[in-house]
């Protein structure tokens, strides 16, 4: 699925490249850092490091009701655990710098109607992240696209196979590794590996893309070196 999304930001058909320009980074977002897709779409330039490199979550949005004002819409995170730091992967902090030079709003991810407002969740999966799935014909078991809290799922179960529970929580927002045990072994044993394999690429690859290897300059297989980079 990240291939389709990727192919489709160069697709000779205006409105599916337009479509998938726009979603591509949202779809990086949500897959190499496991954030919320109220967290993702709550992101402003403000808390985006200088550099890139590096992003602050601080507020999560609900767009459900397009009658509410910004600061109606807009809430700090459930617990304290929730705002953090993400670390991004090379490739996503690339894209975000090239947004960067281009934006039109203070948003990362604005609505196309109206740029002084975040792209609501409905448009994300209704026009955006279902029709990229129906398209490549990149369906769950039950025939039906996957939701988009899958992306973090699938994120969640590569750490959890690598035995970074402490870690995970960090970089989830979970107050408690108890709850990142519960919520994520039970996700592998469901199926984790054939919805990775689907959604992501293979399990090489997927720890390459995370950013959780050399690359990075630390070592996904180095718990040490891992901690340390999210201490």
């Amino acid at each position: 699925i990240r291939e389709a999304a990727n192919t489709e930001r160069y697709s000779s058909n205006v409105e599916v490249k337009e479509k998938a320009q726009t979603f591509y980074p949202i779809f990086l977002m949500l897959s190499l850092t496991g954030m919320r897709i109220s967290e993702c779409l709550a992101l402003r330039w403000d808390a985006v490091a200088e550099d890139c490199k590096s992003l602050r979550v601080k507020l999560v949005v609900d767009t459900r009701d397009s009658k509410l004002s910004v600061d109606e819409i807009m809430y700090a995170p459930k617990s304290k655990a929730g705002a953090r730091v993400i670390f991004l992967a090379p490739e996503l902090s690339q894209l975000i710098q090239e947004m960067k030079v281009g934006r039109v709003s203070n948003w990362l991810f604005p609505s196309a109607n109206n740029p002084e407002m975040p792209m609501t969740y409905g448009y994300v999966r209704s026009r955006l992240w279902r029709p990229l799935q129906i398209r490549h014909e990149v369906l769950g078991p039950d025939g039906k696209p996957y939701g988009l809290h899958t992306l973090r799922h699938n994120f969640g179960s590569v750490l959890v196979r690598a035995g970074h529970i402490g870690q995970l929580s960090k970089m989830m927002g979970h107050e408690k590794a108890a709850f990142s045990i519960d919520r994520y072994s039970h996700f592998i044993e469901d199926g984790g590996d054939e919805i990775r394999n689907r959604l992501w690429l293979s399990q090489e690859q997927n720890e390459r893309s995370c950013g959780l290897s050399g690359q990075c300059g630390f070592s996904y297989n180095n718990p040490l070196q891992w901690a340390q980079k999210w201490a």
